[in-house]
């Protein structure tokens, strides 16, 4: 048995004219003869002026793979400083709020509704209609237009008929005004990219998700969207990758990067960590019960009984 330490200690990073310090990096690893390393890996981030981010995991690797877990350690650190540092700057411009404050309200609350769209059309609804509010309150406001036209891409996808017959049109519109107001809205680009990839126009859908994706490198759910989209091109798995690096930019995992995980199993035919993916989902999305239904036939072709299961909880949905 061999016990094996990687230790690093006070390691700043100077970012924005601002000092993060990592106070305590440690992994421990004892090392069977069997060559199994059993690794326990504690993280004290300490960011001065900022928050304490704090966990341990528990994993087991061969030991030809410690130095993979080094240079993902490495990886992490410079993803969660990063991640941190992109927070606290998009904290400071959330906190300089557009002149017409009751538009900036509407957003917050759109938002908020947004978050849950995948998950019921009152939600879907409650957000379109607080983002359409806070375009005609301030017709200026570039992210309550990129917000308004995702909203409504994802309402129609509930009810087209109340969405209407020239949703998407509405939905470029809004997106093409964002953008013309500012031209390094990262949301715009993102959202943008996948009107294009609906229309089948995957060239320019992959250059606005990858515009995103460069302007905001830190945003795991720019990377998740990201990830959407190279699944659409036939990429599982770059998109797998894009997920797993989402993963680390964001340690506490928001139900989209498993939704996108088991959907990505899904199209590599591992229908077995696709079930596993999105049992992992707080509130289970329209996507993740329909591929869960299909895992579970393509498991077990005969047997129908987990199908019509999901097909009840989606008629309640």
């Amino acid at each position: 048995m061999y016990h094996l330490v990687i230790y690093a200690a006070v390691i700043t990073s100077i970012v924005f004219g601002k000092s993060y310090t990592i106070d305590n990096v440690e992994i421990q690893s004892i090392i069977g003869k069997d060559g199994i390393v059993q690794i326990t890996e504690k993280r004290v981030f300490t960011f001065k002026g900022s928050f304490t981010y704090a966990y341990q995991v528990i994993d087991k690797k061969n030991f030809k793979e410690i130095f993979d877990i080094q240079d993902e350690l490495i990886a992490t650190i410079i993803s969660t400083i990063v991640g941190r540092v992109e927070a606290d700057h998009i904290q400071q411009l959330s906190n300089s709020r557009p002149e017409n404050l009751a538009a900036y309200d509407l957003v917050l609350q759109g938002l908020d509704h947004h978050r849950k769209a995948g998950a019921t059309k009152e939600n879907a609804e409650k957000a379109y209609s607080f983002f359409k509010q806070a375009t005609e309150l301030d017709p200026n406001y570039a992210r309550a237009h990129a917000w308004r036209a995702c909203s409504l891409a994802n309402y129609q996808s509930w009810d087209k008929e109340a969405a209407g017959e020239n949703w998407m049109d509405e939905c470029s519109e809004s997106v093409t005004r964002a953008l013309e107001i500012d031209p390094e809205e990262a949301e715009a680009h993102r959202i943008m990219g996948s009107i294009k990839m609906i229309e089948g126009d995957f060239q320019s859908g992959r250059y606005h998700h990858e515009k995103a994706k460069d302007l905001c490198p830190s945003d795991a759910y720019i990377a998740a969207k990201y990830a959407t989209a190279l699944i659409y091109m036939g990429e599982p798995e770059q998109a797998l990758d894009e997920i797993k690096r989402a993963m680390r930019l964001d340690p506490f995992c928001p139900d989209i990067l498993f939704e996108d995980e088991g959907i990505i199993n899904f199209c590599m035919d591992d229908f077995e960590n696709a079930i596993k993916s999105f049992k992992k989902l707080k509130v289970p999305t329209k996507n993740s019960l329909f591929y869960s239904a299909a895992s579970y036939a393509k498991l077990n072709p005969v047997s129908y009984t987990h199908l019509r299961a999901h097909e009840t909880v989606l008629d309640i949905v």
